[in-house]
């Protein structure tokens, strides 16, 4: 079975209610630094400056001999602030960070526009990345159910830019969340 989009009557960024009054999708807009090793040894990724006091969206990447594809996505993660969150507490460094091969961190910077920055927020563009980028992803709390509906609360449709480094084409450009779709 294959899968089409369907036209949504132009791009979903600019998609607004009938009275033209307000915007239907939320835009976010990530700016990805490039990785960042984590050695085991240090059991403290080197955040630089400019990133430590910031939140937002991280990624862990591994990399090693058995890979068919180098530095994959193996994890996505929120934090409020990176340097409190990225340590050897972390619920993944067992599992990532102290195994065989490399692993390296990629921040996340959140620029929000037509909405507010909010913990919620932030856990629903987790949610969706992780979704769009599913097919290595080590998180368990996220995939049990579909973005959006894990806090009970309403949801309001997604367009998520990544921007900066590009996760050698894992991480999807542009991301609209719900997308229309229909099999043919």
């Amino acid at each position: 079975m294959t899968w089409r989009y369907r036209d949504m009557g132009g791009d979903p960024e600019g998609l607004m209610n009938y009275s033209g009054t307000r915007f239907l999708y939320r835009l976010a807009i990530l700016t990805w630094s490039q990785p960042i090793p984590w050695e085991p040894e240090s059991r403290i990724p080197m955040i630089p400056g400019a990133w430590a006091g910031h939140g937002g969206l991280y990624a862990i990447i591994r990399d090693h001999h058995s890979q068919s594809r180098p530095k994959r996505i193996a994890y996505i993660g929120v934090a409020e602030s990176f340097s409190d969150r990225l340590d050897a507490k972390h619920h993944m460094y067992p599992k990532l960070v102290e195994r065989r091969g490399s692993t390296f961190i990629s921040l996340g910077r959140v620029r929000f526009e037509r909405c507010a920055s909010t913990r919620k927020h932030l856990e629903e563009i987790e949610q969706i990345v992780t979704w769009a980028t599913w097919e290595h992803v080590w998180n368990e709390r996220g995939m049990e159910t579909l973005p959006g509906f894990r806090s009970g609360q309403e949801f309001k449709p997604w367009v998520i830019v990544n921007d900066g480094y590009r996760f050698h084409r894992q991480m999807p450009k542009r991301i609209a969340y719900p997308a229309f779709a229909a099999s043919t």
